[in-house]
């Protein structure tokens, strides 16, 4: 029975080319706004800080960070948007009133929200991997330097992770929503925000200390520090070669390269283990809506 709702939530989002587009457009429009404004503002800084303690960098060297930088900022925009545009399928359910053949029918509500989660964090994984397929050729044409195996590896993996907390995330306010027209306002806030809090923009060390820090509590913004630690690792030993520890150490803090607070330095694993804390709280707290929106029905 959750087979048969996970083909059916997939079919209902890749049916519509309009949906699938629309969660490609926002992050297409953010790497095209940073290749023609602000890459390379941000490939001089770089070696212009370097140049200052008489470091001579490769500019092409600078250039592959830079994209995988953003690279890195895209591919955690994508599971949260693409998973949240597959849990619209439920809204649409609830206001076209088919929530009520389904319970009427064979199928165990009680499967509903498994079968509606698996779904959305595997169109999460698809969108952000054919992502991460198109702008890896840019970069490879672009640096001349092919992604590593384990790295492409790590990558789907944490993408894996990160859709499926973006899926239990969201599933939540959106099980509240009653109309698409209250989920498009949903979807229009959330959107706003995640690229701030992801920090896809500007760097987090821009901001203030205590900015940075609720910033950094957030698992959305982990994800994203995860990701360009596995995807800047590379380029990041190119660019810094010969600079000390502590000048590669103060640049991953400012870029969002690692996960910081004050002087302690959070591992990978207990940011996969926060992640995963938090897509079972919200898988809980919806299923335990779900429930009781089924009872009204």
């Amino acid at each position: 029975m959750i087979r048969t709702l996970f083909k059916r939530n997939l079919m209902l989002y890749f049916r519509h080319p309009k949906t699938v587009i629309m969660s490609f457009v926002s992050v297409f429009m953010m790497l095209m706004i940073y290749i023609l404004f602000l890459g390379s503002q941000h490939v001089n800084t770089i070696v212009h800080t370097l140049k200052t303690y008489n470091i001579s960098a490769d500019e092409t060297d600078v250039s592959w960070l830079v994209n995988c930088w953003v690279l890195g900022g895209l591919l955690s925009i994508v599971p949260f948007t693409a998973s949240r545009a597959g849990l619209g399928v439920m809204v649409t359910d609830y206001e076209e009133r088919i929530m009520r053949d389904l319970k009427s029918s064979p199928l165990r509500m009680n499967r509903y929200p498994i079968a509606l989660i698996l779904a959305s964090t595997v169109i999460g994984m698809l969108m952000a991997t054919a992502v991460f397929i198109i702008v890896g050729v840019y970069i490879i044409l672009a640096s001349k330097h092919p992604f590593p195996i384990p790295v492409m590896f790590n990558v789907i993996m944490i993408v894996g992770l990160h859709s499926f907390m973006c899926a239990c995330f969201m599933s939540y306010p959106v099980s509240y929503m009653r109309t698409n027209q209250d989920y498009s306002t949903l979807c229009t806030v959330v959107d706003m925000l995640i690229g701030f809090i992801n920090c896809v923009y500007i760097p987090v060390g821009v901001l203030p200390v205590q900015v940075q820090n609720f910033l950094r509590l957030l698992p959305f913004n982990q994800a994203t520090e995860l990701l360009r630690s596995v995807i800047c690792r590379a380029p990041m030993s190119a660019v810094f070669s010969d600079v000390a520890a502590e000048g590669l150490r103060y640049y991953q803090d400012y870029e969002g390269v690692i996960t910081k607070f004050g002087p302690y330095f959070v591992p990978q694993w207990v940011i996969a283990l926060h992640m995963a804390i938090w897509s079972a709280i919200f898988f809980v707290l919806f299923t335990k809506h779900f429930a009781k929106k089924r009872d009204e029905i």
